[in-house]
């Protein structure tokens, strides 16, 4: 085998190898790239979660604030999803159209329409004026206005 020979076999080799790595290397990628995409399915099929049982919660607050007479305050009765807890009772600011009022802290009003104190470091709640934010990982997804008692999903987008 001649110099010219053993230089193109050498080529041929290290081409070959260069081309298995590259493969490789997309492959991965493209791995990775569909695990990743996992994860907005994953938020968006939770924010449909809470934004059903917020929509049921306020809506039977409304309910609650009519069949008390429509005062300034209204006895609400939490949802709760534990079966070891009972119902628990608290008092809940009401606007004058009967919707549900965070008043300065949307984590208490929160606690009072899921039943629940937030538990998940991922979720955030911040209020802006008359509305509430609920955040997951960093990323608005849920608001919340007290004025027309809309619980409005966002999109990726906005």
């Amino acid at each position: 085998m001649n110099l010219h020979q053993r230089v193109e076999l050498r080529l041929k080799r290290d081409f070959s190898q260069l081309l298995t790595l590259v493969v490789v290397l997309a492959v991965m990628f493209l791995l990775l790239r569909g695990w990743n995409n996992k994860q907005p399915e994953i938020d968006r099929n939770l924010a449909y979660i809470l934004q059903g049982r917020l929509v049921t919660s306020v809506n039977l607050a409304r309910v609650s604030w009519m069949q008390q007479g429509r005062p300034k305050e209204i006895f609400w009765t939490a949802p709760t999803s534990d079966a070891g807890s009972g119902p628990i009772q608290t008092k809940m600011q009401v606007n004058d159209r009967g919707w549900p009022d965070p008043v300065s802290n949307c984590a208490n009003w929160w606690s009072m329409m899921m039943g629940r104190e937030l538990s998940n470091s991922n979720v955030t709640l911040r209020k802006d004026g008359k509305s509430c934010w609920v955040s997951f990982h960093s990323q608005p997804f849920l608001r919340y206005d007290s004025a027309t008692g809309s619980v409005i999903l966002l999109s990726d987008d906005e």
